[in-house]
């Protein structure tokens, strides 16, 4: 038969109880603390993960469009380049052509100034001075001649061989006969007027 516990032996199980019971919540929280910050760091590191590769996409994102915006630039620069050396070629060849002929030939530009002329031209329009001038200040404002050139700028309205008394600077009425065509861009819009002259039927160009 088992012997009763005398108080002091009580007290001490009931403490040694206490200390396991203790001791137990103690090693849980730390395991619960441990595991935690385990689940912490690990979520932090994803994140990271993550945030990085947001970061490495974005860049990489960017650099691709800087690489196609510079091959782009590149290529336009290219386009303009060729595009310029071609009209140079093209107004090289035109003025060419333009003092072989034995016609006078005056070309205006979109905005009215003279682009091109030959010696022909001057010597029937009586007119020597022609830079930085627009059409209806060369050929005179009333001339029927403006007329014509005006209304190839604005509507592309082309003139065949029409009959035309045009006044010199120096006050002479010359008859003349004149044929206006649109030169035109490769979309189509009006970029110059040429200006055919010749002398009417029995007139002789003045010197």
């Amino acid at each position: 038969m088992n012997q009763p516990l005398s108080p002091s032996q009580l007290i001490l199980l009931l403490a040694g109880t206490l200390c396991v019971a203790l001791l137990l919540t103690v090693l849980g929280y730390a395991v619960y603390r441990m595991y935690k910050r385990r689940r912490e760091a690990f979520d932090l590191h994803s994140a990271a993960t993550h945030s990085a590769n947001d970061a490495a996409f974005v860049v990489g994102a960017l650099q691709g469009l800087v690489s196609k915006l510079k091959a782009e630039e590149k290529r336009l620069t290219e386009l303009v380049h060729d595009a310029d050396q071609r009209a140079q070629t093209s107004t090289r060849l035109l003025e060419a052509i333009l003092q072989e002929i034995s016609a006078g030939a005056v070309v205006f530009n979109r905005e009215g100034f003279l682009a091109h002329s030959n010696p022909a031209a001057r010597s029937l329009l009586g007119i020597d001075t022609w830079s930085r001038r627009r059409y209806p200040e060369i050929l005179g404002a009333e001339s029927a001649l403006t007329d014509y050139v005006k209304k190839c700028l604005e509507d592309g309205t082309a003139t065949k061989r029409t009959s035309i008394e045009f006044r010199a600077p120096q006050g002479e009425l010359r008859a003349l006969e004149v044929s206006l065509t649109p030169l035109r861009s490769a979309t189509g819009h009006i970029e110059s007027a040429l200006c055919l002259l010749t002398p009417a039927s029995g007139q002789t160009p003045s010197p």
